[in-house]
């Protein structure tokens, strides 16, 4: 498995190489801050995502992975300065970062499952119902605030 695993932003905020990443323990690096729900330079509004602002990012379970601690690089700085970019943003996750960032994705590992077996008959579910349910209670509830 790499160490790192660079996660573009697509036409939609849903993106399955984050999920796959993740899966794998391969620490997601963020290109843009789109998945933020921004759109900072050479984005564009109108690029196919709706700008929603950081209080309500695209990326999934904000509520229990703190996505912040988990590295993004700006689509400017990669045009811009190439490789130079990633360089730097390795130096700065030693060993213990990056432990750190693989016990998170493990912890959530089961949280990408839907379930086990036929998809219609099986009730052998995995944790990623109960996942979506709740982040979108906490979602709610922070609207409310």
């Amino acid at each position: 498995t790499s160490d790192y695993c660079l996660i573009l932003c697509g036409d939609t905020p849903t993106s399955r190489s984050l999920t796959s990443a993740m899966i794998s323990g391969c620490i997601p690096i963020r290109i843009g801050s789109r998945l933020r729900g921004l759109c900072e330079p050479p984005c564009h509004k109108g690029w196919g995502w709706v700008i929603t602002g950081s209080q309500y990012p695209h990326l999934p379970y904000g509520d229990r992975i703190p996505w912040l601690e988990f590295p993004e690089v700006s689509e400017e700085a990669i045009l811009n300065e190439g490789w130079q970019v990633l360089q730097n943003l390795f130096q700065q996750y030693n060993e213990e970062k990056k432990k750190n960032l693989r016990s998170i994705m493990d912890k959530m590992r089961s949280g990408w499952i839907y379930g086990w077996g036929n998809p219609v008959t099986s009730e052998k579910l995995g944790d990623a119902a109960a996942y979506i349910w709740e982040s979108f209670e906490s979602a709610l509830t922070r609207a409310e605030n």
